[in-house]
């Protein structure tokens, strides 16, 4: 047996969960300390987000740049199903836009990961600006209005 060849099963494994929550969280928060506010650009696409917004739209708020950093990265093609990579790509290449993948067009193609993985980058993100010293009063509304207690309780 070579004693350099790696023989461990799965070497190399397929992102997991967490892998997809550190690249969109580091991401995230490069922005803002970038910016030194919660209204962040991206450099390519040129996009301008308000991560203070967490409810009652999608387009320009985390949710969109979580979406938009995941299809980025190359993690839709292992999050979503080849028809939705699909429609996400020809959405994307029109108006360098990410869907709402709630959307009815795309329920069926969408693994249930992406939803966990915008929750954890939403806690994450608030634990950075509670600790970084910024406004989460938007933040502690959206805990509240889905019940978190235990990030209520780490951001009171």
């Amino acid at each position: 047996m070579n004693p350099n060849k790696n023989t461990m099963p799965n070497a190399n494994p397929k992102p997991g969960l967490d892998d997809y929550v550190n690249l969109v969280k580091v991401e995230v928060i490069n922005l803002i300390a970038e910016s030194g506010s919660l209204t962040v650009e991206t450099k390519s696409p040129n996009r301008i987000f308000d991560l203070s917004v967490l409810e009652g739209g999608y387009q320009g708020t985390l949710y969109d740049l979580i979406n938009q950093t995941l299809y980025l990265s190359g993690a839709y093609d292992r999050l979503l199903t080849d028809t939705g990579v699909t429609k996400v790509k020809t959405l994307w290449e029109e108006n360098y836009r990410i869907p709402a993948l709630d959307d009815d067009d795309f329920k069926s193609d969408v693994d249930y990961r992406i939803d966990e993985v915008e929750e954890a980058v939403i806690e994450k993100v608030a634990m950075y600006l509670k600790v970084q010293g910024f406004d989460c009063s938007a933040f502690i509304a959206y805990f509240e209005d889905y019940g978190n207690d235990e990030m209520l309780e780490k951001l009171m």
